[in-house]
């Protein structure tokens, strides 16, 4: 829906998001991530740094993050017995 709001500016035009389709992706830290995989994190940065890690992270600044729907999506296909490689995406 397209609507216009009058400020001290100018007009301004915007869309209004669709928040029944909106999904709430939170961002995992690395200790996050080794507690809901239960390893360690000296794990996680041995995998990440030799290049086989199979979830990609998202950079912020210098963090590294990890998109909620990627490690349940990782977890999900390990627990099938296989990994894809949709999700195996390393590095």
């Amino acid at each position: 829906m397209l609507r216009e709001m009058r400020g001290y500016v100018g007009i301004y035009r915007y869309i209004e998001p669709d928040w029944k389709n909106f999904m709430y992706d939170q961002l995992l830290d690395i200790q996050d991530l080794a507690d809901r995989l239960k390893i360690p994190t000296k794990t996680i940065r041995n995998k990440l740094s030799d290049g086989t890690w199979p979830i990609r992270p998202v950079r912020i600044g210098r963090a590294l993050r990890w998109r909620e729907t990627d490690v349940a999506a990782a977890i999900a296909s390990l627990s099938n017995g296989r990994e894809s490689n949709a999700v195996r995406r390393g590095r």
